[in-house]
């Protein structure tokens, strides 16, 4: 390329020449330009996507919700609109790559002419010309090779945009640097001068708060008076802004997150089920558990009588959420989680309010089980579950506004005592079922 220039300043007129060089910067600009282009309609295309297979995951979760609602047809219909929209983008987007390499062998080819043209106007020789022609291979060769690159990165760059994102998204609790290791617990809980809040709001403030070991403790209140909201601070699964939060006498904060849940089982409203084997999934609450420790945990949540039932008895696989499984016996797995993880704090979050009254009944006997000689911490809305707990907690716009045995808290507050008395109106209660 040097000897080339050298040749085109040797000539007279030779500079004219070089002018036609002048024609590789346009094609830079032309690479990014499109380059710009590409990557906004690859952008438009990953939320185009991502609407897309949001609404293909919704209807495939709610296709019993919708077919009773009949929004089989706009449902459809959303589907399509997306699904057009995504097709058109996705059109814009390939339209765009695919036009980069002919503009980059267009401004090549006019390279090459006007090389061709001046250097015999000039008059340079047949192999001075040739060794021109092939100057400009060599210099576009590369260009063209960065240009296509330089589509395909911008394709990707969203995407690695949006995985940069999560990968660094604010971890909202994380280990401290020197977090101590923490052996099985007993089970005690103390709050001390705690506030959390959701940005800007305070959803919660405990004054001093102590839960002995072994204590079954009900959270009782309207929805949104900070229940939920207690039972998630307790295994650390957000941080409270100011006070702290204790486990036997040990700061959440100055201890290792996964030695804290692991003196932790949780019975949530929703089990979380996989699709894998009855057997995989009460096996979840302790790793590396035996076939017969699996075993005594599902008699113990009263779970064998169905699971020996099943096709395959424990091997049975649940599918997708446990879909194949009753809402009854989803609970019953999860119980049998909890007794395998023999944790000494239990969190039962609503373990009962999705199941019908009878089947509420038989797992009320499973959960006391459970409960027993740990401290149990019940959100619930049925009072039918907090029957048997030993504190009452009543919470009210972010505040526990009254404390102590069921008896006591039932004359003492007026909150509960209405609670209470509209659902046992409601069950055919008779006027002393409170004591």
């Amino acid at each position: 390329v040097f000897y080339v220039i050298f040749l085109c300043l040797s000539k007279p007129g030779g500079y004219w020449f070089l002018i036609c060089l002048l024609v590789i910067p346009l094609v830079v600009f032309v690479v990014r330009s499109i380059g710009r282009s590409i990557q906004q309609k690859a952008q438009k295309s990953l939320t185009t996507s991502t609407s897309l297979n949001t609404i293909a995951v919704e209807n495939l979760q709610s296709a019993r919700d919708i077919r009773a609602y009949g929004l089989q047809q706009r449902e459809s219909q959303r589907f399509a609109a997306a699904s057009a929209e995504g097709l058109r983008i996705q059109s814009k987007l390939v339209r765009y790559e695919k036009a980069l390499s002919p503009l980059i062998e267009f401004s090549a080819a006019l390279g090459i002419a006007l090389a061709v043209g001046v250097g015999a106007g000039i008059g340079f020789k047949f192999e001075e010309i040739l060794s021109l022609i092939t100057a400009f291979y060599i210099a576009y060769s590369p260009i063209k090779r960065i240009g296509m690159i330089s589509a395909q990165i911008n394709i990707a760059l969203p995407s690695l945009a949006r995985l940069e994102e999560v990968l660094n998204a604010r971890v909202e609790v994380a280990d401290a640097p020197d977090a101590r290791p923490l052996p099985k617990v007993k089970g005690e809980i103390e709050f001390q001068g705690m506030s959390f809040a959701y940005g800007e709001e305070v959803v919660l403030e405990i004054g001093q708060l102590k839960i002995p070991a072994g204590q079954s403790v009900a959270l009782v209140g309207p929805s949104g008076a900070g229940k939920s909201t207690f039972v998630n601070l307790v295994p650390r699964f957000f941080d409270p802004q100011k006070g702290v939060i204790k486990a036997d006498g040990h700061d959440l904060r100055t201890l290792r997150q996964a030695d804290l849940r692991a003196n932790i089982a949780l019975v949530s409203q929703e089990p979380v089920l996989f699709d894998e084997t009855i057997l995989e999934n009460i096996r979840l609450g302790k790793l590396g558990a035996t076939d017969d420790e699996v075993r005594e945990a599902a008699r113990l949540a009263g779970a064998l009588e169905f699971i020996e039932a099943q096709p395959q008895g424990f091997y049975t696989r649940v599918g997708e959420r446990g879909m194949r499984l009753s809402g009854g016996q989803r609970q019953r797995v999860s119980i049998a989680r909890a007794f395998l993880k023999n944790a000494p704090i239990l969190i039962l979050d609503e373990a009962t309010s999705a199941l019908d009254t009878d089947t509420e009944r038989s797992i009320q006997e499973s959960l006391a089980h459970l409960m027993v000689g740990r401290t149990t911490l019940i959100v619930a809305h049925r009072f039918s579950t907090i029957r048997d707990a030993q504190r009452i907690l009543v919470f009210a716009e972010g505040k526990i506004v009254a404390d102590g045995p069921r008896e006591e808290v039932y004359q003492k507050n007026d909150l509960f005592r209405r609670l209470w008395d509209n659902q046992a109106q409601g069950l055919g209660m008779n006027e002393n079922s409170h004591c």
